[in-house]
């Protein structure tokens, strides 16, 4: 949607094994499974191609030879691994701020958790009759805050 301009994507390895265009078999001659060298950036070129491709058969193979293209090649390739490694550095640090976060509301949930069930305790013991002292004592909150919830009761 962003190019500006229509675009027609072809997928080679799902042509058929035998080329009947005149574009199919142009195309032919880029199909990826024709790679050579483990980089993936030199395909094997056959010349069984139909005449009237051989000029891009000897150009593609020409580029081949050009110890610049080889260079260029090696740079791009080490330009995309850096895209690669930022981007893998950039969700890595991204998960690691999710994780954060949901460790810091797990605290906070924990945390909340135990508060209430330090109230309901107040909250038993003083029913219960147990002196206001005591419980001050036993749940290690001021006497003060003890009253203050049990007031609002």
């Amino acid at each position: 949607e962003a190019l500006t301009h229509d675009a027609i994507v072809i997928q080679l390895p799902y042509l058929a094994h035998r080329r009947r265009t005149e574009a199919e078999q142009l195309l032919e001659i880029f199909d990826q499974k024709n790679i050579a060298d483990s980089a993936g950036h030199i395909l094997e070129i056959s010349d069984d191609y139909p005449e009237k491709y051989r000029e891009v058969v000897r150009r593609l193979k020409s580029a081949i030879a050009e110890p610049e293209v080889a260079g260029s090649m090696e740079l791009e390739d080490d330009v995309l691994q850096e895209f690669v490694d930022m981007d893998k550095k950039l969700n890595e640090s991204e998960e690691q701020k999710k994780q954060e976060r949901e460790a810091r509301l797990k605290a906070e949930a924990d945390k909340n958790a135990a508060e209430k069930a330090i109230v309901s305790t107040i909250k038993n013991l003083a029913a219960s009759g147990m002196d206001l002292q005591q419980i001050a004592k036993i749940t290690g909150k001021p006497l003060a805050e003890i009253k203050s919830l049990l007031a609002g009761n």
